[in-house]
């Protein structure tokens, strides 16, 4: 492997003929890590890093007045006994 063939397969890369996965594998067969060809991908400008969601819903409640499941009140067990007073 030298430095050729390694800028050849960046850019069958980036032509699309061989794909991310491929080129991955070939260079963890030759001893090298996933960070070093997302390196050599993202200097090459084929890889950069994913755009994390800008617009996050925020958390709207199906109903009023909080989570109480229905049919309990409060200050009330289930059993219809008062909790203590403190």
């Amino acid at each position: 492997m030298n430095e050729r063939e390694l800028r050849a397969w960046i850019e069958q890369v980036r032509e699309g003929s061989l794909p991310r996965r491929r080129f991955v594998q070939r260079l963890a067969a030759l001893g090298l890590g996933t960070p070093v060809a997302g390196t050599l991908l993202m200097q090459a400008g084929i890889a950069s890093a994913q755009v994390a969601a800008t617009a996050v819903a925020p958390y709207k409640p199906t109903r009023r007045g909080g989570g109480r499941p229905a049919g309990r009140k409060a200050g009330r067990k289930a059993g219809g006994r008062r909790w203590p007073k403190r």
